[in-house]
């Protein structure tokens, strides 16, 4: 609290990551100790010996009459060998776990990037399609015709606003060049079969799931046109089965929504979430 003439008024929170903190205290303590350690070296090695052994020859003078002094080189003890291998084995062992939760939050970012591409080509394509996404058959590879919709996959449907094949990959994806399913449950239900989302029909559009990361099977790594037809591909069993494999980040997935937004998250949430046009339900 700040106290003012006025009154008393409370010292704004910020958002401070408290292990950050304690990391960067530690790594500064240890730093101090080790600057220590080799300041005292080194003032050992330049200090001269007070007491000298005496000497078979006079010293040798340096042409003024001055006799030139013996000084002592001492290196590092093993002791001190020891304390400095410690502190950097402890440094590592302090850093290489933040840099792999660095690394991982920035595939995460990576991966919400590419869901927000795919939400504005999905955007792109439905206003040019009387409001309907892309429409999904079954396994259809790159450059294929599916039989049924006579349709490419979807992702390529929607290729010529996103122009780059590398959206479609997560970066946490080492099996497939294609990450993400197409949120059509809703159009199933009503159709009874394959069909496209229409748009307009959604009444909650910051709840519909309209796509995400799931971890397929290396079966399906061709797959282009992965989607949520007849597999659960939010939260496993929690949402209903069959599902997909879908902890892709960090104990959880991200998920795209119809009004554009993508969110990470640890399971189904039931009040976020909607599998259907007109209510909040899972997939189930």
């Amino acid at each position: 609290m700040v106290r003012g003439g006025f009154g008393v008024r409370p010292i704004p929170r910020t958002d401070i990551d408290m292990e950050y903190v304690r990391h960067s205290a530690v790594r500064c303590l240890l730093w101090n100790v080790l600057s220590c350690l080799l300041d005292q070296s080194r003032l050992r090695r330049e200090k001269p010996l007070t007491r000298l052994a005496i000497a078979p020859h006079p010293l040798p003078s340096d042409g003024r009459g001055h006799r030139g002094s013996l000084r002592h080189s001492r290196a590092f003890t093993l002791i001190e060998l020891l304390v400095v291998i410690a502190i950097i084995a402890i440094l590592a062992a302090m850093l290489l776990p933040a840099l792999a939760r660095s690394k991982a939050r920035a595939k995460t970012a990576q991966c919400k990037s590419n869901l927000h591409q795919i939400s504005m080509a999905m955007k792109l394509y439905a206003d040019e399609s009387e409001g309907l996404y892309p429409i999904s058959g079954g396994k259809i590879p790159w450059d294929s015709v599916d039989s049924e919709t006579q349709s490419a996959s979807w992702m390529q449907q929607i290729f010529r606003y996103t122009g780059n094949i590398g959206v479609y990959r997560c970066p946490k994806d080492d099996v497939s060049k294609y990450s993400y399913f197409n949120g059509v449950r809703a159009a199933f239900i009503v159709a009874n079969g394959v069909a496209s989302v229409d748009s307009k029909a959604i009444k909650f559009p910051s709840a519909y799931v309209l796509s995400g990361d799931t971890m397929w099977g290396d079966d399906k790594a061709d797959d282009a046109d992965k989607d949520d037809y007849t597999q659960n591909c939010v939260g496993g069993e929690d949402n209903g089965d069959p599902s997909e494999d879908w902890q892709v980040h960090t104990g959880g997935q991200n998920i795209l929504f119809e009004d554009g937004h993508a969110n990470w998250y640890s399971g189904y949430k039931t009040n976020e979430m909607t599998f259907r046009y007109d209510s909040i339900q899972g997939w189930q």
